[in-house]
């Protein structure tokens, strides 16, 4: 289900996209009210994954806990992604912590090539010394 609702809030976003590139006005209030309709779900879903893997870790289902607290963290991801931070409310607060990130968080901000000089060889190449 949850791959269902990242997929859903990725097409409704290019969607959007799309009708405000065509100034469609009449289309984007649409999809922005199937946006939120999809981000408030998916909110719900985050709530019901920490409290199921709360309840996991009372019963001392430590995998399922973490197996939960892993999906409820993609999830949120999406949504934070999609701009929509401010519905998760209180729940933000919990999924926050160690290997907590955003996908512009996680973008490499520096490359493994050196930068090239001007005559098109590396910096590091013989003759540039």
């Amino acid at each position: 289900m949850s791959h269902d609702l990242i997929a859903e809030l990725t097409g409704y976003q290019q969607e959007l996209a799309g009708a405000e590139q065509r100034h469609r006005k009449d289309r984007t209030e649409a999809v922005r009210s199937e946006i939120e309709r999809v981000v408030t779900a998916v909110a719900r879903r985050v709530e019901q994954l920490l409290a199921q893997a709360d309840n996991h870790e009372d019963a001392g289902e430590d995998l399922q806990a973490a197996n939960a607290r892993v999906e409820a963290k993609r999830l949120a991801r999406a949504v934070i992604d999609a701009g929509h931070e401010d519905r998760l409310g209180e729940t933000l607060a919990a999924l926050r912590g160690p290997g907590f990130q955003t996908t512009e968080q996680t973008t490499p901000q520096e490359t493994a090539t050196p930068p090239k000089s001007r005559r098109g060889r590396t910096a590091t190449s013989e003759g540039d010394a």
